[in-house]
This record gives structure tokens, sequence and C-alpha cells, in this order.
């Protein structure tokens, strides 16, 4: 939970000010980070549980390594929900100036 916070918070300050992001979009984002990966772990505990031909050492290997599972996906899920309105919305592209002359989609995939 902590991580994930920490991870909502920091796509969030490193997203492209250039135009307002509700802070739906923010919540979402932390939301469905959190959530994917409570389940990850929480699923794969279950499995590992579950798996009765492993012996006790190995499934104790194996049960420290799910938070990273858990965590790298949650990464994932985060990044694209705090940047989905970027990419389909696009962002401000900006003369030498500037001053504002478009927005553009193919920019955000670049940034």
């Amino acid at each position: 939970w902590l991580n994930q916070s920490h991870n909502a918070c920091v796509n969030y300050a490193n997203r492209n000010a250039t135009k307002p992001t509700p802070t739906a979009k923010f919540l979402q984002g932390y939301v469905g980070a959190v959530t994917s990966a409570v389940s990850i772990a929480v699923g794969l505990r279950m499995l590992i549980d579950k798996a009765n031909k492993l012996n006790p050492s190995t499934r104790m290997i194996i049960q420290r390594l799910v938070p990273f599972p858990a965590v790298a996906c949650a990464n994932i899920c985060n990044v694209g929900l705090m940047r989905h309105s970027e990419l389909s919305e696009g962002i401000n592209v900006l003369d030498s100036d500037g001053h504002v002359v478009g927005s553009s989609r193919i920019a955000a995939k670049h940034v």
C-alpha cells in the first residue's frame, strides 16, 4: 500500500502539467495500482499455499519473491492509468516562444 501511494504521487508530480488533470484520474490510478498489487500478491500466495508438491524450503523461497511481481504489475498499472489522459488527449506543443501551437498525441508517446 505505501509503495503504491508513493508511486502514485510520483506519477502525478511527473505528469505533463500543460493540461489540467482531474483528481479522479489520480484516484483511479491509485486505486487501480493498489488493487492490482494486493490481488496479485494474494493470488500468488494462495497458489503457493495450494502447491503441495513443493518442499517447505522451496515454498518459503518462492513466498519471499511474491512481492516483486505484485509491485511490478502494480507499477505498470499505475503508470498506464495515470498517463492515460495524456496518451488519449495529447499534450500541448509549444513553439520557441512558449506559446501553445496545438495538441499532439504523438508527442505524448515520446515524453
